[in-house]
C-alpha cells in the first residue's frame, strides 16, 4: 500500500464516528434474534416447543464456536438444544442444513440482483482485489492450500459413505447390525429435519424472518458507511455490493479476517462509487469487520455464560 494510502487509512481510523459501529452491532443482534425465532418455526412441526432464550443462546454459541473452528458451531448449536431442550440432535442438524440452504438461496438472489446492476464493474472490482492482495502487507495468503485442506469435505463424505456401505453389508450381523440401525435412524432424522422448511406451519412468518435477517445484514453493513466522511454519501448500491462481495470473503477465509477489508476497498475503488482511495476503503472494511466480530464476541461470551445459568432449574 502506498504511503499516502497508509496515512489516509490511519487518519480515517482516528477520525471515524464509532457511534455507527455500535448501531451496527445492535442491528446485527436483531438479525441473530430473528434467526432464533425462525429456527423455532422450523422445529415446531416435530412437536417440540424450545424456549426462545435457549434458541438465541444456541445461535450465538454457534457463531462464537465458528470463530475458533469453522463449522464447529453448527454441531454446538444442535448439541445445546439436545442437552437443554431434549430435541434429537439429528433432527435439529437437519433443520440447520435446511436453514443454510435458505440462506444460500438468499445470497444468490442478492448476488444476482447486484450482478444485474453492476455487471460492467465486476471485472474492475476483481482486478482491484487482486492488486490490493498483491500489494505489500495485504497479500492474505501466498500459500496454496494442501490437498487435504481443499478436499477435506469430500474425504469425510467418502469415508462416511464407505463406513455406511460396510455396515449395510454387515447389517444382519448381531453386533454390527446395531450400528447400522443407529446410523439409519440418524440419517432418517436428518432427512426429516432437512424437509422441515416445507412443513412450516406459518410460512408468512418464516418468510418475514428470512427477509428481516438479510435486511439487517444489509443495514448493519451500510450504516458503517456513515462512520467516515468520505463514504457517508455513498448510495445503498455500494452497501449492497459490499455485502455481497464481503459474504464471499467469509467463504475464502473463516470470519473474513484480512480478506474482508481488502474486498471492501476493492469494491469502493471504482468510478461509480467515486474511486474511494484504498486507505479509506480499508479503514471502512475494518470498521465493518470489527462491528460484526465484536457482536459475535460480546453476545457469544454472554450466551456461553448465561446458558447454564438460565437452565439451572
Amino acid at each position: 500500500m502506498a504511503e499516502n494510502d497508509k496515512q489516509k487509512f490511519w487518519t480515517s481510523i482516528e477520525q471515524a464516528n464509532y457511534f455507527w459501529l455500535v448501531f451496527s452491532i445492535l442491528l446485527g443482534a436483531l438479525s441473530h434474534f430473528s434467526r432464533a425465532l425462525r429456527w423455532r418455526l422450523i422445529i415446531y412441526p416435530f412437536g417440540y416447543t424450545p424456549r426462545v432464550p435457549n434458541l438465541f443462546f444456541a445461535v450465538m454459541n454457534m457463531y462464537f464456536a465458528n470463530m475458533a473452528v469453522p463449522r464447529l458451531g453448527e454441531i454446538t448449536r444442535c448439541a445445546i438444544l439436545q442437552q437443554y431442550e431434549k430435541i434429537p440432535f439429528e433432527k435439529t442438524f437437519g433443520t440447520v442444513v435446511a436453514e443454510r440452504v435458505m440462506d444460500l438461496l438468499m445470497l444468490l438472489l442478492f448476488f444476482g440482483f447486484t450482478f444485474l446492476l453492476m455487471a460492467d464493474y465486476i471485472d474492475p472490482i476483481l482486478q482491484n482485489f487482486h492488486n490490493l492482495r498483491s500489494a505489500e502487507g495485504l497479500d492474505v495468503s501466498k500459500q496454496e492450500p494442501s490437498f487435504l485442506t481443499k478436499n477435506l469435505k469430500w474425504i469425510i463424505l467418502g469415508l462416511g459413505a464407505a463406513i455406511f456401505g460396510l455396515l449395510f453389508l454387515l447389517r444382519n450381523h448381531p453386533y454390527f447390525g446395531k450400528f447400522f440401525l443407529k446410523i439409519q435412524g440418524l440419517l432418517r432424522g436428518f432427512w426429516e429435519g432437512l424437509k422441515s422448511i416445507i412443513r412450516v406451519k406459518n410460512p408468512i412468518e418464516f418468510s418475514f424472518h428470512t427477509l428481516f435477517i438479510w435486511a439487517m445484514y444489509f443495514f448493519m453493513t451500510y450504516v458503517c458507511f456513515y462512520s467516515l466522511p468520505a463514504t457517508s454519501n455513498l448510495s445503498w448500491l455500494a452497501g449492497l455490493t459490499v455485502l455481497v462481495f464481503g459474504s464471499l470473503a467469509i467463504t475464502i477465509v473463516p470470519g473474513g479476517i484480512g480478506v474482508f477489508p481488502v474486498i471492501v476497498a476493492a469494491v469502493l475503488n471504482i468510478p461509480v462509487f467515486g474511486n474511494i482511495d484504498p486507505g479509506t476503503g480499508l479503514a471502512l472494511g475494518w470498521i465493518i469487520w470489527a462491528s460484526q466480530t465484536l457482536l459475535i464476541l460480546i453476545l457469544g461470551i454472554i450466551s456461553f455464560v448465561l446458558l447454564p445459568v438460565y437452565n439451572r432449574s
